[in-house]
């Protein structure tokens, strides 16, 4: 190959290539080729780099995919493929240079033209001609940048932010890194640095850097001394380089963290960890380049790595030849044809539930996305038995299924409202032993419907299901399905519409509906309608009781509930659930606690419900901390006396947080504040925790759809049971789900609903149909787990009895930091384990109910 200019070690392979002394053209770090290891998102489809691996000369990590070149010029690609952004056009060879971006990949080939593959919405893989004498390539967000051997630089793709626009004079180039937050950045032969687009914002002191790195709100550029230069964004540490910030000879900044290579072929690594994309494995040797991506790091090893174990001990699944001895994450030497055992036992990561063979109840194996990771005492572990996932027969790209779900017994109502609005439909699922299958779909034959499916309610035989939008002309709609003679079977239609008689288009009525258990009170059913203009667009709720011919025909409400203090933009009616005589209103924009603060009302009526003016505004809910934009009320539920309140956007000064108000001795009354506030151990900004909430008894879902466990929103499920000492201050999760084939972009949790005996999740934007890359159809999650709390049965055989004291000793002691959330055995939430158990161990000494 061609050498190039001299400079020391230019490494950048966050969104571009390495270059290093001698400069080659291309990303050549190793003659003799080495292993990828990911770092981070462990159960992620990110760590299963292609076979062998090994003969890998290069790397780069896009947002969730990764990029390895081979010794032969060849491409590997793994992890999403949503756009194509894996599918390496052919022919496969002669490339020297990888990059990958958002969505989509760049190779540099060995005659100096770029090929790209993967999204090109904003142009990002039309690279301008003449494509020719490039010696380094650059992925950023939606933009891609070339450097050419004349030292200047082709920039392509989004230019919303000027990333595009490079400055004059477009000469001495030397490097170039592509932010995917719109702005880049590249260095001169001189050894300054020029950043443009998006805060554009170069170094002070700008000089001597001889190498950069762009992150997504931070840069990274190495000086000639081998130390790091930060700036930009430093929210999580990303900018704070650990001590000693010497002997550095290569930088890599993820989204939010950064990383740094030593001479000696160490990793540092800090910043963002909340997906492990900071945890550098042992040993930390022999790594000769590195890259970060959205949650997760690679690093090129100049050895061989695998995985296996030493026959008998604990390992994972893995090849079966040239793999390394790993044991409790301890390197112990080279092995030939290591023959791999499956774990025995297991448990999930911080007290989460996953889909395992075998379960013990405590001090079992502690494992999660295939590495092991030592020993759990306080772990919630569930059988695979207990685990199923539904989609729908007839599954087809953006299908949405999932979006809302509703059950009553062993019956499963889904909707799934897709954007074509001849497609979009709701299913009716059944348990029949222990798996649930499709009996049912529920049509509709009143014209187009955009959203029909974004909500439904089932109560007995009786299924409801809204369409807030229908063609743009008529007001949206609900629709009422009645259990035929035969059963849910076949196609069905609705056996009667719902309609608000002083309806109108954009009401967004169907936005929400409920339906009330059956009781004294008969079948109601609420209609939600936040945009309705009938009281100035604050929003209604519509009451609809059953016909004593039984729902049939074009029904018309009963009574109109309307808030009292109620203005324009409330979105009073944007969720609704009902129970009995009481109704529970959401108005996510009300601006009690500033603008669209939220908050929600409840409504009691008495025995005779057939009086239009049944239903009387009782009591305002309002949290002790709203603040801006928070859309408190966004989402809802009622179980007897308990309404949790769950908000639909970050918090402007808090993370995420979702509420639960008890009904006081005096009835509901007033404006009332929350009686405790649920919060996730591990909850950050715009998970959108509590977009979505259910209650059954003492048991309480919460969906945060924009968790990144598995991915950048890729979402989870939080459980909370009542404590001891009731719902009272700060409440911690006891469980958090989280579906086993979880991927970014899936939004597992934006709907949620719990039972007497299981937790049901909805993942719409799953990529379950086949053949389509980016295809949103949708899955459902049924989590068969107890929701009756009996918290001193430690040994989970029903009983609390003598085994659970002996378990509580085994337990003894202090929960481990951070507490809470509290352990295993810790009944009286003082974060030790003590005698204090065993006493109320013996308070709840019998069979558990």
């Amino acid at each position: 190959m061609q050498q190039s200019f001299k400079c020391k070690t230019v490494f950048d392979l966050v969104h571009t290539i390495i270059v290093c002394v001698p400069f080659v053209w291309g990303t050549i770090v190793s003659a003799d080729g080495g292993s990828i290891v990911v770092l981070g998102d462990y159960n992620s489809i990110l760590h299963f780099v292609p076979n062998p691996n090994m003969d890998f000369i290069a790397l780069s990590a896009g947002n969730s995919h990764g990029l390895g070149l081979r010794s032969d010029g060849s491409i590997e690609a793994w992890g999403s493929n949503t756009y194509g952004e894996c599918n390496v056009p052919g022919p496969n060879a002669d490339f020297v240079a990888v990059a990958g971006g958002q969505y989509f990949s760049l190779g540099l080939k060995a005659n100096g033209s770029i090929i790209a593959w993967g999204r090109n919405n904003d142009g990002q893989c039309a690279v301008p001609n003449p494509n020719s004498d490039f010696i380094a390539v650059s992925a950023g967000g939606d933009h891609g940048l070339g450097l050419k051997s004349d030292g200047s630089i082709v920039a392509w793709g989004d230019n919303g932010q000027g990333q595009c626009d490079v400055p004059d004079p477009n000469s001495e180039f030397i490097a170039i890194s592509a932010g995917d937050n719109r702005y880049s950045l590249g260095l001169k032969s001189d050894g300054t640095v020029l950043m443009w687009g998006r805060n554009a914002e170069n170094p002070d002191p700008n000089e001597d850097f001889v190498a950069i790195s762009a992150g997504r709100f931070h840069r990274l550029g190495l000086k000639s001394d081998g130390s790091i230069f930060t700036w930009g964004s430093n929210s999580f540490g990303q900018c704070d380089v650990p001590d000693p910030n010497a002997d550095f000879i290569t930088i890599a900044a993820g989204t939010n963290h950064s990383l740094g290579l030593k001479s000696d072929g160490s990793i540092v690594a800090w910043g963002n960890n909340n997906h492990n994309q900071c945890n550098v494995p042992n040993p930390n040797t022999e790594f000769i380049a590195l890259s970060g991506g959205s949650s997760y790091s690679a690093g090129l090893k100049s050895v061989s790595l695998g995985a296996c174990c030493i026959p008998g001990e604990l390992c994972q699944f893995t090849t079966l030849m040239d793999c390394e001895l790993v044991l409790g994450g301890t390197y112990l030497g080279d092995g030939v044809n290591c023959e791999p055992h499956p774990c025995v036992g297991a448990c999930c990561l911080n007290g989460g539930v996953e889909c395992i063979d075998t379960v013990t109840i405590f001090d079992c194996e502690f494992t999660y996305g295939g590495m092991w990771q030592g020993t759990d005492t306080s772990c919630v572990t569930i059988n695979c038995a207990d685990v199923f996932k539904v989609v729908a027969d007839d599954e087809e790209p953006m299908d949405h299924f999932g979006s809302a779900i509703a059950v009553d017994g062993d019956t499963a109502v889904i909707g799934a409202p897709n954007w074509d609005p001849w497609d979009s439909a709701a299913y009716v699922f059944q348990k029949t032993g222990s798996h649930w299958e499709q009996v049912a779909q529920l049509l509709h034959d009143t014209g187009a419907h955009y959203t029909f499916g974004d909500s439904v309610a089932i109560s007995g035989d009786t299924i409801v299901v809204g369409s807030w939008y229908k063609d743009g002309v008529s007001p949206g709609s609900a629709h009422v399905y009645t259990k035929p003679i035969g059963g849910w079977s076949g196609m069905i239609y609705e056996s009667a519409q719902l309609f608000a008689s002083d309806g109108d288009y954009d009401d967004l009525y169907g936005k929400s509906v409920s339906i009330s258990p059956h009781d004294i009170f008969g079948e109601v059913i609420v209609v939600g309608a936040p945009n309705s203009f009938w009281h100035l667009t604050s929003g209604t709720a519509y009451v609809y009781h059953k016909p004593s011919g039984g729902w049939s025909g074009n029904i018309y409400e009963d009574a109109r509930l309307l808030s009292s203090d109620g203005e324009q933009g409330d979105s009073f009616g944007w969720s609704v659930s009902i129970e009995g005589d009481v109704v529970v209103v959401g108005a996510n924009e009300d601006d009690d606690n500033s603008e669209d603060s939220g908050s929600a009302y409840v409504f009691v009526g008495p025995y005779d419900p057939r009086r239009s003016e049944w239903y009387f505004e009782s009591a305002k809910l309002l949290p002790t901390v709203g603040a801006k934009n928070d859309f408190f009320g966004g989402a809802l539920s009622l179980s007897g006396d308990t309404v949790v309140v769950g908000e639909s956007h970050h918090h402007e000064y808090d993370f995420d947080s979702v509420y639960v108000f008890e009904k006081p001795a005096g009835g509901w009354s007033g404006t009332l504040n929350e009686n405790a506030r649920l919060v996730a151990s591990d909850v950050e900004m715009s998970d959108q925790f509590g977009v979505s909430v259910s209650i059954f008894d003492d048991t309480i879902a919460v969906g945060a759809k924009r968790d990144d466990d598995n991915g950048e929103n890729s979402g989870s499920a939080y459980i909370f049971r009542k404590p001891i000492s009731g719902w009272t201050g700060i409440v911690n999760e006891d469980s958090k789900l989280s579906p086993s084939d979880g991927f970014m972009d899936d939004e597992f949790g934006t709907s949620v609903l719990v039972t007497e005996n299981m937790v049901v999740v909805g993942m719409p934007y799953d990529d379950t149909c086949s053949g389509y890359p980016y295809c949103n159809s949708g899955s459902v999650y049924i989590f068969n787990i107890s929701t009756t709390p009996c918290p001193a049965d430690l040994t989970g055989d029903d009983q609390v009895n003598i085994d659970d004291i002996f378990a509580a000793l085994g337990l003894w002691g202090d929960c481990p930091d951070p507490c809470p959330p509290y352990c295993a055995g810790d009944l009286t939430e003082d974060c030790t384990v003590n005698i204090d158990d065993i006493f109320a161990i013996l308070g709840m000494w019998g069979p558990c109910d």
